[in-house]
């Protein structure tokens, strides 16, 4: 906090409390949104264990540096700080006439009937030039950032039958902390209304349950951690990526994974991951692994995975090209696109080498994924 405190000092000396407004880190450069992700890079790695952020999921200054840089920092670390987020902040900054309805400083404790009161206005005014300008991705950005702000879901209620002079609030505070030893890792919690295409794949809603705490989140989180790091980084390193990522371990790695699986439930226990299934990690291990990695199966589609694996290596892109790419953790919205012409193309030729075991373990694990 000595930091920030200096930053704010430094920029708003003698200035009037206009120059704050309840959007994380508006009038901030990009040269000190990027310090201060360094610092909380630093802090999260060397003094927040996970011990220490279950005791203090409700502290008013945690919470606080959750709101003003959990989500500014996760897009920093993914890369698309320079472009989409960039892009939407740009927008808001030149529309003085929206940003001035969100007028006010944000501290540690702050009633959220305050900071949220003009949000829903804030977010119409400023909606269509930021869906023109900087499409959906910039849309699903703002949303993300307006929810972990601590503030109700602003497109849920800007196009609800509610009154949109509704106050956009948490009555609890904010449930959703992203904040956490993984928060590198994406943490999207985007609705958005898709249409259905069954080449590219229908698009999923996630929401997240309101059971969902801040201590189930933090510990599913904590606990997932691990296992969604060491899975990214094998999509990341991949040189011929597959969208279902799972053919793309070894059997002695996918054992391992499965061990890892296992460990979550004995380490977060079942309720907190329940509660908290659509969290982009939990779902992300969910329908990689649950199928895979269920006591009841584990042992049949172990029997067929290093056959599967190698018709689909050996199929010279025929039927791979469906599902040619990379889909990290928070990134499957349209995590089904491909999957059922790819089934159709390999079916057959998983059937002739691998048995009729092989053809439904193929198809009970895409049917696990959510795609067939």
């Amino acid at each position: 906090m000595m930091r920030w405190d200096q930053i704010e000092k430094e920029k708003f000396n003698n200035s009037t409390e206009e120059r704050y407004h309840f959007f994380p880190m508006l009038k901030n450069s990009l040269q000190e949104i990027r310090e201060l992700c360094d610092i909380l890079n630093i802090i999260i790695e060397e003094c927040l264990t996970t011990s220490v952020i279950q005791d203090c999921l409700t502290n008013e200054n945690l919470m606080f540096v959750d709101q003003e840089l959990g989500q500014t920092c996760t897009y920093l670390h993914k890369n698309i700080f320079n472009t989409d987020y960039k892009c939407m902040r740009n927008i808001i900054l030149r529309k003085p006439e929206c940003y001035k309805m969100i007028r006010g400083r944000n501290l540690p404790g702050l009633n959220p009937l305050i900071k949220c009161k003009r949000q829903t206005a804030f977010y119409e005014c400023i909606h269509d030039d930021i869906k023109q300008n900087c499409g959906e991705k910039g849309l699903r950005i703002l949303d993300d950032t307006i929810f972990n702000y601590g503030c109700k879901h602003p497109k849920k209620i800007l196009f609800s039958t509610s009154s949109k002079d509704e106050p956009l609030f948490s009555d609890t505070g904010n449930k959703h902390l992203t904040f956490n030893v993984a928060y590198k890792i994406d943490n999207s919690y985007i609705i958005t209304k898709y249409g259905d295409s069954i080449t590219k794949g229908n698009k999923f809603y996630y929401k997240i349950s309101n059971d969902c705490t801040h201590y189930n989140l933090m510990k599913s989180r904590s606990c997932t951690s691990n296992i969604v790091y060491e899975w990214r980084e094998t999509i990341i390193n991949a040189k011929n990526p597959m969208t279902i990522s799972i053919f793309s371990f070894s059997y002695d790695e996918l054992l391992n994974m499965c061990d890892n699986y296992a460990n979550i439930f004995l380490c977060s226990g079942l309720e907190n991951i329940l509660s908290c299934t659509d969290d982009s990690n939990v779902r992300f291990i969910r329908d990689n692994l649950a199928y895979s990695c269920s006591p009841n199966n584990i042992s049949e589609f172990l029997k067929s995975f290093i056959c599967i694996k190698k018709i689909i290596n050996d199929n010279n892109g025929n039927c791979k090209k469906f599902i040619t790419g990379r889909l990290l953790p928070g990134e499957d919205q349209r995590k089904c696109k491909g999957i059922v012409q790819f089934y159709d193309c390999i079916s057959n030729d998983i059937k002739r080498n691998c048995g009729e075991n092989g053809k439904q373990q193929l198809w009970k694990y895409l049917n696990e994924y959510g795609c067939l």
